[in-house]
């Protein structure tokens, strides 16, 4: 309890700090919302701010538990943590935030929860050692969870089915992209965790995860937000390299929203002729 009490107090004295670096000052905002491990929605805030020898700076200023996602509940929370550190709201000058937007959308929502189950059962059954026979299902998950299987033209490229983060952009494109290589490979490993699981509950997930993957939905979204996080990934990496300037920032931005248009009125025939030949 004291080293829990001494660590929350320097805590604050470093929140204080970088607050009273930025005291006027306009300063930019980052909130990126996810779920603790009870499940409760919380929201981690980071400020950009300009300091005092011009050096562009990000600090990370606190974690809220909140009730919901609505923005309602977002701005309340975010006027709270400022004004409690002597900041206002009226300083800010931008913001970034992946405050539950996909969860707007249940398709999504639903296929993202999926993505994270099909990983987490895989890995689950190859990390039972006594499970793993001189089977073609062993040397198919070794291969996937230890990045083996090689795949792709010319390049011969690895690929192993990544771990996706929370809400990160570029782990969730790696976890799409990998799944999209692997695809066969992973309905073998689920088939034989669904007939010889070690337990029920992990023969139920990969029951459920399989009658989910022959749904042209899945195979849908697989292929429409593989396209998408190409794009918004790409920009994220460009926007975050130094150097860049406001109108290099600009055109890569709006290349971007030209390309993301372009793949909503022309991409999604070419998507479902993909979707049915990996059915």
């Amino acid at each position: 309890m004291i080293q829990k009490e001494i660590i929350e107090c320097f805590a604050k004295e470093v929140t204080k700090n970088i607050c009273a670096e930025i005291k006027d000052d306009v300063f930019g905002l980052l909130v990126d919302e996810s779920s603790d491990v009870s499940l409760k929605e919380q929201m981690a805030v980071v400020v950009r701010f300009v300091d005092k020898f011009r050096v562009v700076r990000e600090n990370f200023i606190g974690i809220v538990h909140v009730r919901d996602t609505a923005s309602s509940t977002l701005k309340e929370a975010i006027d709270s943590l400022l004004a409690n550190n002597q900041l206002s709201i009226k300083q800010v000058r931008g913001q970034v935030g992946d405050c539950g937007g996909r969860k707007k959308n249940p398709g999504v929502k639903t296929f993202y929860e999926y993505l994270s189950m099909v990983v987490t059962t895989v890995s689950a059954s190859y990390k039972r050692k006594d499970m793993i026979r001189e089977t073609k299902k062993a040397r198919v998950e070794n291969e996937i969870l230890e990045g083996e299987i090689k795949t792709g033209k010319g390049l011969n490229q690895e690929v192993s089915l990544a771990r996706a983060g929370d809400t990160r952009w570029g782990s969730h494109h790696r976890t799409i992209i990998s799944l999209l290589r692997l695809f066969p490979e992973v309905v073998t490993v689920l088939q034989y965790v669904k007939e010889d699981g070690d337990c029920s509950q992990q023969r139920t997930n990969a029951k459920g995860i399989l009658s989910y993957f022959k749904k042209l939905e899945f195979v849908f979204y697989m292929h429409l937000m593989g396209d998408v996080l190409s794009y918004t990934n790409a920009l994220s990496k460009h926007l975050q390299q130094k150097g860049k300037d406001l109108l290099e920032a600009a055109n890569l931005i709006n290349g971007t929203k030209r390309a993301l248009n372009a793949l909503r009125e022309n991409g999604f025939e070419s998507m479902l002729e993909k979707s049915y030949f990996l059915l």
